[in-house]
């Protein structure tokens, strides 16, 4: 591969662009002396094209003087042309370090089609320079925000550059779990650590409950996990046992002893018997 040969085909600028691509394969081929001897198989494959095209643009590129049939063959078969392209320019003659040596016939000049009237000359290389008014390759402007563009330059061949706008969450509402709604709590059975707090004694005396609520919430206990009830407020439920015992308690019995119903009757016989009346 002949790095010179490859920057003179770029700049060479053949009348078709079916040659260019021809030309950029041959030069992408070419050893020291940009000579080269690709088959016309082997060009139809680089450049995609069908056989007839490129036979045509070889035909096209010696018609032009950028290539020529040295005449010579090689290949297994002994058919594939060699050619040399015409017009590259070596290291030192791009450099200028030439010296006074004569001109070649196919030194890079505009008589020979190398140079084209016109080009500007870079002063310190000898070549002819990357601008817009020599057709090369013109610089493309930074893609900034002077020219309506983002901040990073975009680069030749690659997708363009999109920045998605970055939106910060808004932390002034608090977290979504904070705002949202508590969620409804679910029924469950008698819990094994329900107990009876101050504040639930102080709510039976608040309300004017005398019934024992001990044993009232033993059976309290003892009725919802025999049916198996469940509430989502057993505090709740609670207190609206210790309400309805006040209605279903039975009242407290005389503690006095029950008087001797057979005494009774002694005490009748008695006063029967008795003959002073």
């Amino acid at each position: 591969m002949s790095v010179d040969a490859t920057r003179w085909a770029w700049l060479a600028s053949p009348s078709k662009s079916s040659e260019l691509l021809v030309l950029l394969s041959m030069a992408d081929r070419a050893g020291e002396d940009h000579t080269c001897w690709p088959s016309v198989a082997r060009l139809v494959k680089d450049t995609k094209l069908n056989e007839k095209t490129v036979n045509t643009a070889l035909k096209g590129l010696v018609v032009q003087g950028l290539i020529r049939d040295t005449g010579k063959r090689v290949g297994s078969t002994g058919r594939v042309k060699v050619y040399r392209l015409i017009g590259v320019l070596g290291r030192d003659e791009q450099s200028g370090n030439s010296g006074n040596l004569p001109q070649s016939e196919n030194a890079n000049t505009p008589n020979n089609g190398g140079i084209h009237s016109g080009d500007e000359i870079a002063p310190n290389t000898g070549e002819i320079s990357n601008t817009p008014k020599n057709g090369i390759l013109p610089i493309l402007p930074c893609n900034t925000p002077d020219i309506g563009g983002t901040k990073y330059p975009q680069n030749r061949g690659s997708e363009p550059i999109t920045l998605e706008p970055i939106i910060e969450p808004n932390t002034s509402l608090g977290s979504p779990s904070a705002n949202a709604p508590p969620k409804p709590k679910r029924a469950c059975s008698y819990p094994n650590d329900f107990s009876v707090d101050q504040g639930m004694v102080d709510w039976l005396n608040e309300k004017g409950v005398s019934t024992p609520w001990p044993l009232e919430t033993e059976k309290f206990a003892n009725y919802h996990i025999a049916k198996g009830s469940t509430f989502k407020d057993w505090k709740a439920a609670w207190r609206g046992w210790m309400l309805n015992s006040m209605k279903y308690s039975v009242p407290a019995q005389s503690t006095a002893p029950a008087k001797n119903v057979r005494q009774g009757v002694n005490d009748e016989l008695n006063n029967i018997n008795d003959t002073d009346w």
